[in-house]
């Protein structure tokens, strides 16, 4: 536990160290907004869903950032060399991994609910409170189930010389096929199929059932699946970190791999 908690305090506080409070609310809060806003819009007057449709499904979207800057995060210390050491410490591989998720997964969570409170102040959305506690499991889920992809991106980071390029793209996946701006229905059959894939297409389904009065019971085999692409996901991530620690090891470098 100890391991678990002092990955992921320093592997956090590692990403964003040389930020001043403003740099770090833009990049982190306004600019999700501003997505929000963006997206939101256009799929109002250009799209074929009601604009709720929209607000709901961009603010889920804001849990994805908890993917990105875990992919970034290990990108970092790979490129200013404080990996090799990481991987030299016999501290618990499992501990050592995942912990890396647990305070981005809290941050995000945290933006995910300022994106609900920015579309309800701004645009209107109507989310009565009786629904809060289910958006809130929704939120929670989707975030969890998104760091599993995080991880997967941070190995991938162990031999990547630019993870932050991959995460972006990672991103701008979800926009287009989670069903988070185009319902699943309207896609191609290939892009349909891509996005069930996708870790948080289907708690933003969730979401949108609850918002509309569904209950939590109703919600929760998609978001008990939603957990379970997820777990995939980071198992996949954990497995590719455990091989490329055995190559690195066989090898006696990790910067050239």
């Amino acid at each position: 536990m100890r391991v678990f908690f002092a990955s992921a305090y320093y592997g956090y506080r590692g990403l964003f160290f040389w930020e001043t409070p403003t740099v770090y609310l833009t990049q982190r809060l306004l600019l999700p907004l501003s997505g929000l806003a963006f997206f939101s819009l256009i799929g109002k007057f250009g799209g074929s869903q009601p604009l709720e449709f929209y607000l709901i499904g961009n603010a889920m979207v804001i849990a994805s950032l908890s993917g990105f800057t875990i992919g970034t995060a290990i990108g970092v210390e790979r490129n200013i060399g404080t990996l090799i050491y990481l991987i030299g410490s016999p501290a618990n591989r499992v501990a050592l991994f995942f912990g890396r998720a647990a305070v981005h997964v809290a941050e995000s969570a945290i933006f995910v609910v300022a994106g609900f409170g920015w579309a309800i102040l701004v645009f209107g959305l109507d989310l009565p409170l009786s629904t809060w506690p289910g958006i809130l499991l929704t939120i929670i889920v989707g975030t969890l189930a998104v760091s599993g992809l995080g991880l997967l991106l941070g190995a991938v980071a162990y031999v990547m010389l630019d993870a932050g390029v991959l995460g972006n793209i990672v991103i701008f996946m979800i926009l287009l096929v989670s069903g988070a701006n185009v319902p699943l229905s309207e896609l191609p059959t290939a892009l349909s199929v891509f996005g069930e894939a996708l870790p948080l297409t289907r708690s933003i389904e969730a979401a949108r059932e609850v918002a509309a009065g569904g209950g939590i019971a109703a919600s929760l085999p998609l978001l008990l699946k939603d957990l379970g692409v997820g777990l995939a996901y980071a198992s996949v991530g954990f497995i590719l970190f455990s091989w490329i620690e055995v190559i690195a090891r066989r090898r006696g470098t990790l910067e050239n791999m």
